[in-house]
């Protein structure tokens, strides 16, 4: 937000320059990105957080500064008093509760002129352009108190009933810039009976503009719900000032005085008659009372600061303070302070009044880490190494599904994990899977290949979510490759490389739930079972297989320290066996389900493909004997028998 100097003096004493008031705000308040001089008048360029709504006008400001300079506040007084005005009875307003907390109307008749001078060098200060009273006043508030107002030309209203509601299904709408808009359904409208004429909190409509010849103007002043007015800001790429004063939630209390601010200035100098007001909602809201201790506020910062050290800040802070003993308080923050609620929002309050440079640094206490974490740890990094020495570039993609893996699986917004605030529509739903993301990325690498070597295939360990709340999130392994000899090969070093032992492999014909979301875009899915857990699944999509895996039930499983061979006394049967495969997903399940045919089927290695055919090295051993030719043709037999039930036919033997 931009701060006049020159308006902030009049607000608040100041004995320091703009400069030296911008390094003190820095440093025990909010942050000045700088000061910039415009046309003979220094302007402090604040950086308003999130929670420091209050901060984003110049009332909510001198607060502020007062604390730093020690000093008093000069607000302008505020005469006009809303329970004496007239009500306006023949107006009816409608809202949706959860949408609008609050919403208030006011009937002017008054005269359109010019704004006076001072107003009008102050709101080009703010970068807004003056166009006469009416609206320049609804500015100049917004930006002194924080409360956005939105003006109507009454006159061009058609009926006497105002409507607040999400739109309910998608429309059209032409805002004050002229640009026709397409609303989502949870985009607050407001209507004049049925028909739209705001975006609520955004941005007006085209059909009741203000205009040099208006004479009657309907006032609104409102509260919405943030989260929305966010959601709508971020669609349309419309982050007005009102929008962004809104989001930053001002308080039900603050906007009362703004109301009568803004009909003082109405009636001084626009010589507005209020023909009736009309109040829908809350228009008070009362802080918590919290209770702090002194042995709070040393736990948390480290710092013995005494109970009449306490009390001074808060108090000079505007917060209301009882002692309740010695040694703790009962705190209530000023009505502009909606931020605080907790015992550790006055902690705060305390340290930075206090001075964070009298912070005494403290070593952390460290601990190292057990010799199972670093296990783990260099478990984690061993497997990494592994399978990039087969050929796999490893990916790190963002941890929500993007627009681009929506619409490409056709991804359903109801069946998704959806963040309540987004940052922006990239980040919007969390991701229950990776597959997304692994199969995309190959796809477009096969059409635009990395300019060294095109990889074989990607590989991602990242983190997913459960669609249901009562689930943890999880870490997965993901493998993503277009070859599905390849694939093969690869799956079977993997499982070979951790040691995992292929009799306690199962494999049903099912799906995980997390891939329920993908399931128009896949062609074929298997679930892996270890040792009867869910280990993850295996499957096809958009012409690329990909396995994905529970990565720490992986690792819990997995062996990755050498092993010891036992000392074999008899020579294991080797051969070699060659097989055309009808379909792909069957070859998966056999090459899993061979070591349950006979323990004596030792080893099986896959050792080369070529279009649908697979040649496998099998090894038979019996640790007890030295296995017969007729012995290793049975175990033969039962092998091309099994492969059989799985559209596999034997064309070879070596």
């Amino acid at each position: 937000m931009k701060a006049p100097f020159g308006w902030l003096t009049e607000l608040v004493e100041i004995k320091s320059s703009a400069e030296e008031l911008a390094k003190k705000l820095s440093l025990i308040s909010i942050g000045v990105d700088k000061v910039d001089h415009q046309n003979g008048e220094a302007v402090l360029d604040i950086d308003v957080t999130y929670n420091r709504g209050d901060l984003l006008s110049m009332v909510g400001l001198a607060y502020e500064v007062s604390f730093i300079e020690r000093s008093r506040t000069h607000l302008a007084p505020l005469e006009t008093d809303l329970n004496r005005l007239p009500q306006l009875t023949d107006w009816r307003i409608k809202r949706d509760e959860k949408s609008c907390p609050l919403y208030v109307l006011v009937l002017l008749k008054l005269k359109n002129k010019p704004s006076p001078e001072w107003m009008r060098k102050r709101l080009t200060l703010m970068s807004n352009q003056p166009r006469g009273i009416i609206v320049d006043a609804a500015n100049y508030v917004m930006w002194e108190y924080g409360q956005p107002f939105h003006t109507f030309d009454a006159a061009k209203l058609k009926m006497r009933e105002i409507r607040v509601q999400p739109a309910g299904k998608e429309l059209g709408f032409t805002t004050l810039d002229g640009k026709k808009r397409r609303l989502a359904a949870d985009d607050i409208l407001i209507l004049d009976g049925q028909k739209p004429i705001a975006l609520a909190g955004v941005m007006g409509g085209e059909e009741t503009e203000i205009s040099d010849g208006t004479e009657l103007v309907l006032l609104e002043m409102a509260l919405f719900n943030p989260y929305q007015i966010r959601k709508t800001a971020m669609r349309q790429g419309l982050f007005s000032d009102a929008a962004n004063h809104f989001i930053h939630r001002p308080s039900s209390n603050t906007s009362m005085l703004a109301l009568r601010r803004i009909l003082d200035l109405y009636q001084k100098y626009a010589q507005a008659e209020i023909q009736g007001i009309r109040i829908s909602g809350q228009t008070k809201v009362e802080n918590p009372k919290i209770k702090i201790s002194l042995k709070d506020i040393t736990k948390l910062i480290g710092l013995d600061i005494p109970s009449r050290k306490v009390k001074e800040i808060l108090e000079g802070l505007y917060f209301q303070v009882k002692a309740v003993s010695e040694d703790s308080f009962l705190v209530q923050a000023p009505h502009w302070r909606s931020d605080v609620r907790i015992k550790e929002d006055v902690i705060e309050e305390v340290i930075r009044g206090f001075g964070y440079w009298r912070l005494r640094p403290t070593p952390l206490p460290l601990e190292f880490l057990p010799h199972r974490e670093e296990g783990d740890y260099y478990a984690d990094l061993q497997l990494k190494n592994f399978l990039t020495g087969q050929g796999l570039y490893q990916l790190n993609n963002f941890g929500f599904f993007s627009q681009e893996e929506q619409k490409g699986f056709k991804l359903k917004p109801d069946e998704l994990v959806e963040v309540t605030n987004p940052i922006s529509n990239e980040a919007r739903y969390l991701k229950t899977t990776l597959v997304p993301g692994l199969v995309l990325y190959l796809q477009e690498n096969t059409k635009k290949p990395l300019p060294l070597v095109k990889p074989k295939g990607v590989f991602e360990i990242n983190t997913v979510y459960p669609l249901k709340a009562s689930r943890r999130e999880t870490q997965t392994l993901g493998l993503a490759i277009t070859e599905f000899a390849y694939f093969n090969q690869l799956v079977n070093s993997l499982f070979l490389y951790l040691h995992l032992d292929y009799g306690l492999f199962d494999v049903q014909e099912k799906m995980m739930a997390r891939l329920s979301p993908l399931s128009s875009g896949l062609e074929k899915v298997i679930t892996l079972f270890y040792g009867g857990q869910e280990l993850g699944v295996i499957g096809r999509s958009k012409g690329v297989w990909f396995m994905e895996l529970d990565y720490n039930l992986l690792l819990k499983k997995a062996t990755l320290q050498p092993v010891l061979s036992e000392e074999v006394k008899f020579s294991p049967w080797i051969e070699d066996l060659t097989f055309e495969v009808g379909d792909e997903i069957e070859l998966v399940k056999f090459l899993l389900s061979i070591t349950k045919i006979d323990r004596r089927i030792n080893e099986v290695t896959i050792i080369n493909t070529f279009k649908n055919r697979i040649s496998l090295r099998l090894a038979y051993l019996d640790k007890k004997k030295q296995l017969s030719s007729l012995e290793a043709a049975q175990l033969r037999r039962r092998v091309v028998d099994r492969a059989a039930e799985h559209h596999l036919h034997l064309i070879g033997q070596l």
